[in-house]
């Protein structure tokens, strides 16, 4: 198919723009020399979009000198070319490589943020070239031998600045996420065990130290209603009512934008004993996502399978009840219930005998309050990286097509 090339373009090949694509190998694994030495050794579970600064593997001067691998330096761009076909990274060490991986030297007429920016943007049509039975790989020639529109040097590094500045509020997102998540955390372990700054006796229990003035009760005192999903699988739809599983949830809340549909008529029957309402908790009982709680919203849900609904007593504030179920104290006594069979699961008798603390009325609200600005900072956090996400593929379709030119 013939490319419109844009004025000042070349249409190429990406063989033509590269010095090297250099392959790697892996030591012996039997030979404990070649292993955990100073030599940074990267495979495919190392490769994520963007920027590394290590890898979670080493090996010696001897496992090098002994194998295939070959050594990156720092700041080359590796490519998966087997499993992890068309991902691409960059690490800020030298690194040795797998076999699984290559390295790519591009020559002087190619920018190396472009072609990161390139292979970005080609990662879906290059995992799709990729052929093999049981593990599939893209051949080298296949890779030298995709197009490649090139813009004069200048307009490659202003293509890869602009998408760099994206790919770096992306990443202060994603560390302002992680870092108030942390906080939240403390927080909320702080809060759970020693209360409000003010308490000053304090009484051992079963579940740790805690204020005298509170209580340790089991969490089916604590709830209204404790609901199991049905014992079923729905029929989807493509459009209708989420219908939560363990997949769509996290301790930052339900993800119903992934969730499977169901139809009304199939709504009706997994809410016949208690419909989802606002401020109801979804619980994750089984499966390798077990122990985590997540809060109902305004959108109506039903349960899916493999997870619970509670909805607080009167004498007790949702959002607490939500920060206590998520906690650490509450995850342990969970997987200590955690069943032996081959998928984790915790029995629903269990869950209603955990044990949690309850302070007064006002101070579960004053403690719900005081984490409630980090869930917002969280919340709005995750809704702004889709965002970003839409904003970078569509500057990727754009500016590497030429379809909006940029000046250098």
């Amino acid at each position: 198919m013939p490319h419109e090339v844009p004025s000042g373009w070349v249409d190429t090949r990406l063989g033509e723009h590269l010095i090297d694509i250099r392959g790697g190998g892996t030591p012996a694994r039997d030979i404990a020399g070649f292993w955990n030495g100073p030599i940074p050794w990267a495979s495919v579970k190392d490769v994520t979009a963007g920027v590394r600064t290590a890898t979670q593997e080493s090996i010696t001067v001897a496992g090098l000198k002994a194998s295939a691998s070959s050594i990156a330096s720092a700041g080359t761009i590796v490519l998966a070319t087997r499993m992890a076909v068309g991902k691409s990274v960059r690490f800020t060490v030298d690194v040795a490589i797998n076999q699984d991986l290559k390295a790519l030297i591009p020559r002087p007429t190619l920018s190396a943020d472009f072609l990161h920016a390139w292979l970005h943007g080609h990662e879906a049509e290059i995992a799709a070239s990729a052929t093999g039975s049981t593990v599939k790989g893209i051949r080298v020639g296949h890779l030298e031998g995709m197009h490649l529109l090139l813009p004069p040097l200048p307009e490659q590094k202003k293509i890869a600045a602009i998408l760099s500045s994206v790919d770096e509020a992306i990443q202060a997102t994603q560390l302002v996420i992680e870092q108030t998540r942390r906080v939240k955390e403390g927080l909320l372990q702080d809060l759970l065990t020693r209360g409000l700054p003010g308490h000053e006796r304090f009484k051992q229990t079963v579940i740790g130290e805690i204020p005298e003035s509170w209580e340790v009760v089991h969490l089916q005192q604590a709830c209204s209603h404790i609901v199991d999903c049905p014992h079923s699988t729905p029929v989807y739809e493509e459009d209708g009512v989420p219908c939560i599983r363990t997949a769509d949830l996290d301790r930052d809340g339900l993800h119903v934008e992934r969730a499977f549909r169901v139809s009304e008529a199939t709504y009706a029957t997994r809410t016949v004993r208690l419909i989802p309402e606002l401020g109801d908790i979804i619980y994750s009982r089984e499966g390798e996502r077990f122990g985590i709680a997540a809060p109902v919203g305004h959108e109506r849900v039903c349960l899916g399978q493999r997870v619970m609904q509670f909805r607080a007593a009167e004498d007790m504030v949702p959002k607490f009840l939500l920060a206590v179920l998520n906690s650490a104290s509450v995850y342990q006594q969970a997987a200590s219930c955690v069943g032996s069979t081959t998928a984790p699961h915790v029995n629903i008798e269990d869950i209603r005998r955990f044990r949690i603390p309850k302070p007064p009325y006002p101070e579960q609200a004053a403690i719900a309050d005081a984490v409630e600005p980090l869930i917002v900072t969280i919340r709005e956090g995750k809704e702004q990286l889709p965002a970003l996400h839409r904003l970078k593929a569509g500057l990727l379709q754009d500016l590497l097509t030429g379809k909006v030119r940029v000046s250098p």
